[in-house]
């Protein structure tokens, strides 16, 4: 395998060897929840009270050895006998974050031999750190309408501040994007299986243009779009204005409520007299409802609820995301295609069951490993057979046309099964005692979702 693929495994610290590199996880929990490195001194707590933003390295795609971290406050004063632990105040005089343009801190690097020609494309290194940092970063890159336009090279940086190892030729880009969404989709929407943006004090104007815009370049160069966010809200930033089909936005907002209140919704719907009606007064207050509901109206309070839900509440929002639609001047996406992505791009244990590709001439352990891996991947709950789709593709969605599995002879400690995100190749040992061993050993990785690239 060639050195610019991305090889993902799981370290057992158990296993680990001095010679071997792969994959290593950390606790989502602790991943998540620990404190700032003090020498990064960064804290989200009020957009507007962080100080003058220095400039963002972005490295060449050479990837020099030198590493300075990303800064996103600096206020020079000494670190000594501080025993702080609160964000030090700093008056506010500079331009907030939300309105600065990092445009001035990228560097691009013409691909070509011919500098001197303006067509030549240009690429752009950007450094993201592993974790919910992430999410911040990625915005404030994008904020740089021309990244839009070619394709960046990804360099990840993990807690302890070491740069993976991880060449970007398409593996790492899915990852981030994956990364990305997931993050967003926790901390700006609201929803329960469709998503809806929702408005932040901390998000403004120039925020939304760059998650559309992050949203734009994952769709181009990837094939990502994140079909989480509601159909109908995701219409109304490409076709404003269209008439919305009364079923597409009450199916929309049924996947949007709650399950009980989707439950009290329908039943009110198909026979109003069996519902219970505080029940049904409670679910409705939720929404902020005003109307008493009736037999004859629940039909019609349902409907405005969900245009309110779905349409009236994120309208700034729309309003942003259309203007970066509207700005690219190109018709990337229409209604049509809307609709086909959020079916191809769904998966399910059976998507990713038939994309699966196994050589063509297997002996008798190859052929068994293969028939455990595809009853393991059928048995797979959601939330753990999109972490196998990351795990073997770096896309939680269903972008890869295949998945090759290729086999190895790994034994004893160093069996594990690997993947290259890159080639979308998945490695497994020809040796397992039985099923129940090779669901454990899966089961290990997928259950833990922060997972570190290398190469081989």
């Amino acid at each position: 395998m060639s050195s610019h693929h991305a090889v993902i495994s799981l370290l057992y610290y158990e296993k680990a060897t001095k010679n071997h590199q792969h994959w290593s996880y950390l606790d989502t929990d602790q991943s998540d929840n620990s404190l700032p490195d003090p020498e990064l001194d960064f804290f989200f707590g009020s957009i507007d009270n962080i100080p003058p933003l220095p400039p963002i390295e972005i490295f060449e795609s050479d990837h020099e050895i030198y590493d300075p971290e990303i800064a996103f406050r600096t206020d020079n004063v000494p670190r000594e006998n501080n025993n702080d632990v609160t964000l030090r105040y700093v008056p506010n005089t500079s331009t907030p974050l939300a309105d600065r343009d990092i445009s001035s801190h990228l560097t691009f690097q013409n691909v070509g031999p011919d500098l001197e020609n303006e067509d030549i494309p240009t690429s752009a290194s950007l450094k993201i750190h592993r974790g919910s940092l992430s999410m911040m970063e990625m915005i404030c890159y994008f904020k740089d309408p021309s990244l839009i336009n070619n394709p960046v090279s990804i360099i990840r940086v993990l807690p302890e501040r070491e740069k993976e190892i991880a060449e970007d030729t398409g593996g790492v880009l899915r990852d981030v994007l994956s990364e990305f969404w997931g993050y967003f989709l926790e901390n700006c929407t609201l929803g329960k299986t469709f998503k809806i943006p929702s408005l932040r004090h901390d998000f403004g104007y120039m925020e939304w243009k760059s998650v559309a815009r992050i949203m734009m370049y994952g769709y181009k160069f990837s094939g990502y779009w994140p079909i989480q966010l509601a159909k109908t809200f995701m219409e109304q930033c490409i076709a404003p204005g269209d008439e919305i089909e009364t079923k597409e936005l009450m199916s929309d907002f049924y996947q949007f409520v709650s399950v009980p209140d989707r439950e009290v919704f329908k039943k009110a719907v198909d026979d109003f007299s069996s519902v219970d009606i505080d029940e049904l007064l409670d679910a409705l207050e939720t929404h902020e409802c005003k109307a008493r509901p009736t037999d004859n109206n629940i039909k019609l309070i349902l409907k405005e609820i969900a245009h309110k839900e779905i349409i009236q509440a994120p309208k700034y929002i729309i309003d942003c995301w259309k203007t970066v639609f509207e700005e690219t001047n190109a018709k990337f996406i229409d209604l049509k295609k809307l609709s086909e992505l959020y079916e191809k791009l769904q998966p399910t244990n059976r998507k990713v069951v038939q994309i699966l590709k196994f050589p063509d001439f297997m002996d008798a352990p190859c052929s068994e490993v293969s028939n455990y891996l595809r009853r393991f991947v059928k048995t797979l709950r959601k939330i753990l057979w999109k972490r196998f789709l990351r795990f073997c593709t770096g896309s939680d969605l269903l972008t890869a046309e295949c998945i090759t599995v290729e086999f190895n002879s790994l034994t004893g400690l160093e069996r594990r099964p690997t993947a290259h995100t890159c080639g979308c190749v998945l490695k497994l040992p020809k040796v397992f005692e039985d099923f129940m061993s090779f669901r454990s050993e899966f089961d290990q990785i997928l259950e833990h979702n922060f997972w570190v690239m290398d190469i081989i």
